[in-house]
């Protein structure tokens, strides 16, 4: 299966904003237990604070685990970002992919973001 979002997104925040976040919803079809995801994006950023990171939440039949692939604080050319979790013991039921950018000026853009799964 492949999921792949035809859109950019830009995260903006100015000193006298709140953190914020951007989340995207995927059902999980028919995942097993041992299913193997890949999270990849391609990320670029101005003036980033620490601790903005893009997260993935494993939501199955068992219950929840958050995966965090952190981004790079300060300024950075395009990049490649990922992370590879495995969702272990349980039948999937949804994915959340959460870009997290904490309060304090900067831009972040995520673009050419793609979920990867290969089912054991």
């Amino acid at each position: 299966m492949f999921e792949r979002s035809g859109y950019s997104l830009s995260a903006t925040q100015s000193s006298t904003l709140k953190s914020g976040t951007v989340r995207q919803v995927i059902k999980a079809g028919d995942w097993v237990s041992g299913t193997s995801l890949g999270l990849s994006a391609m990320v670029t950023g101005k003036n980033v604070p620490s601790g903005a990171k893009i997260k993935l939440q494993v939501i199955t039949t068992a219950g929840k685990t958050v995966y965090e692939a952190p981004l790079p604080s300060g300024t950075f050319a395009t990049m490649p970002l990922s992370h590879t979790p495995v969702v272990t013991g349980a039948q999937g039921k949804k994915l959340k992919v959460i870009v997290v950018y904490p309060a304090g000026a900067g831009k972040v853009y995520v673009e050419e973001v793609s979920l990867m799964a290969d089912a054991p």
